[in-house]
């Protein structure tokens, strides 16, 4: 019983820290790519929008890949993939470095948020609901906290929130 908790706390945490990154990342790569960068509006916007639109097509086979390849692996594998994925980011110099990193990046959350939600659903056994309302209330928090995070340490022009 109390491996189950554990992993629900390191499943609660683990969304916590990747929404955090997420909203402390993403919405100010705009800002970034078009004031630092110099990419021109139609590039910018093709980058941003990669990365949902690759969530939304690639969520049709998501549930089949969590269920045929062992869910362990998988939580383990996609936020080390994912770190590697927000370091190349902020290494990334032109646009064909953005656009397929930030693609990578739609395609990780896709594939790391049905894992969290089938891993947090055989964890939690009667507590299954609060469990995932502490999820979505991880997903809220970061929301929160991660675009304060990037304006407390001022780098709202810069990709170094990749880093962390």
């Amino acid at each position: 019983m109390k491996a189950k908790q554990r992993n629900s706390k390191i499943l609660l945490s683990g969304t916590l820290i990747s929404r955090v990154c997420y909203f402390m990342s993403v919405p100010y790569l705009a800002i970034y790519l078009n004031q630092k960068a110099g990419f021109t509006p139609a590039e910018v916007g093709l980058i941003v929008g990669v990365n949902p639109l690759l969530s939304v097509l690639c969520s049709f086979f998501s549930g089949k890949i969590v269920d045929r390849i062992a869910l362990k692996k998988l939580l383990i594998a996609v936020p080390i993939v994912w770190g590697v994925i927000f370091l190349g980011i902020s290494l990334a110099e032109n646009f064909s470095q953005f656009l397929l990193l930030n693609a990578a990046n739609g395609i990780c959350y896709v594939l790391y948020e049905p894992a969290c939600k089938k891993a947090l659903s055989l964890s939690g056994g009667k507590k299954r609901l609060l469990l995932f309302n502490l999820r979505y209330g991880a997903i809220n928090l970061g929301a929160v906290c991660g675009p304060l995070l990037n304006s407390f340490f001022h780098l709202e022009q810069s990709v170094q929130p990749y880093l962390f």
